[in-house]
């Protein structure tokens, strides 16, 4: 799904960015988590209005389950946590006069979990180039096959709408809205929870709206985000906050 409304315009230049993530948990006395997680990303001008684009990342998790805590959730059992994600993207973008078509399939796949995506995206921008408009839709395939035996040969679908709209006020701000909607049915439950058991469809509308304000005086820009969502499984969760280019505070509500 198309996360914001951009700019129609074609890239001009190729792009290739690695990235390497490291993340250690520890407690005294005991090895806790550590995961690694190198990542690809490729952008390709393929004419002047034609680009591709795509990415892909290798999640790796090990460790062991908290002192004192004799209950693991997760793939791995009592033997601690071991675990995978491997997944990857692609998108074709057309740029047209004043406007962008883009189509785009993901994987992910792990131990216990395949899950596969279509997307397609539409956006088109006001005759000044002030103001665009997105509209996306994208389906996912979900495949559940937990380690434990409690989900064998499960599956979920899920299709996501988006409507979105980003309006320049000046040249140093911006305001942008957008509004998701989003329907499955399938399985639901985590396995390697005891009697946990969900209902098999689940509704979410979410809306997003966030302003950005560039300060020249402090080379940093401030935001101001709210976002609002609503499940069908009985749960509404505000959430609000505001960063600039060096920090962030958060509060939910």
């Amino acid at each position: 799904m198309p996360a914001s409304a951009l700019a129609q315009t074609a890239p001009d230049q190729g792009l290739i960015a690695l990235k390497y993530v490291d993340y250690r948990d520890w407690q005294p006395g005991g090895d806790r988590i550590h995961v690694h997680s190198p990542s690809l990303y490729l952008r390709k001008p393929i004419s002047d209005s034609l680009a591709a684009e795509g990415s892909l990342v290798y999640d790796g998790i090990s460790g062991a389950s908290p002192l004192y805590h004799n209950t693991l959730s997760g793939a791995s059992g009592k033997g601690g946590v071991t675990d995978y994600r491997t997944a990857g993207d692609v998108k074709l973008t057309k740029y047209l006069d004043g406007a962008a078509i883009g189509v785009g399939a993901a994987i992910s796949s792990e131990r216990d979990y395949l899950s596969r995506a279509l997307s397609l995206d539409f956006r088109i921008s006001s005759d000044d180039r002030n103001r665009t408009y997105a509209f996306g839709i994208g389906g996912a395939s979900d495949d559940i096959d937990s380690t434990n035996g409690v989900a064998e040969g499960k599956h979920r679908r899920t299709v996501d709408l988006l409507l979105g709209v980003t309006q320049a006020l000046s040249a140093e701000a911006i305001v942008q809205s957008n509004l998701t909607w989003s329907s499955g049915h399938g399985y639901y439950s985590d396995p390697y929870k005891t009697l946990d058991v969900r209902p098999d469809h689940r509704r979410i509308v979410a809306w997003l709206t966030r302003y950005n304000q560039h300060l020249p005086r402090f080379d940093a820009t401030l935001s101001l985000s709210y976002r609002y969502v609503r499940a069908s499984f009985g749960s509404d969760r505000p959430v609000a906050w505001v960063t600039d280019s060096s920090r962030v505070t958060a509060a939910a509500g």
